[in-house]
């Protein structure tokens, strides 16, 4: 199963505006289309997708994709046309993290 991301962009360069339910433009995103060099397997990658505002400071929001059977969630960094500039997988293998942390705990789980 492959999965992509169709991104819509409601601002392309602040320039133009889209009204409420209008789609300016479209991008989607997979391991063959808008630039994502990542690696997809059957991690269901893209299930779920979080806008993040722009965290590079480059003026373009970019965005959280999670891949769920990986553990992971991939930050993608955006160019204006909404291709992915560059990318940065975070998962408890990624950072070394125990699984332990990333799960929300008890009281008393110490």
């Amino acid at each position: 199963m492959r999965l992509a991301i169709m991104m819509t962009i409601g601002v392309l360069a602040g320039i133009a505006h889209a009204q409420p339910g209008w789609v300016l433009s479209h991008q989607k995103i997979n391991d063959t289309e808008g630039g994502f060099t990542g690696i997809l397997g059957h991690d269901l990658f893209g299930t779920s997708v979080a806008s993040l505002g722009d965290l590079d400071g480059d003026g373009v929001g970019d965005l959280a994709v999670g891949a769920p059977l990986d553990h992971a969630v991939s930050i993608l960094f955006l160019n204006t046309d909404g291709t992915v500039k560059s990318h940065q997988k975070i998962s408890d293998i990624a950072v070394g993290l125990s699984a332990r942390y990333l799960l929300p705990q008890t009281i008393g789980d110490g």
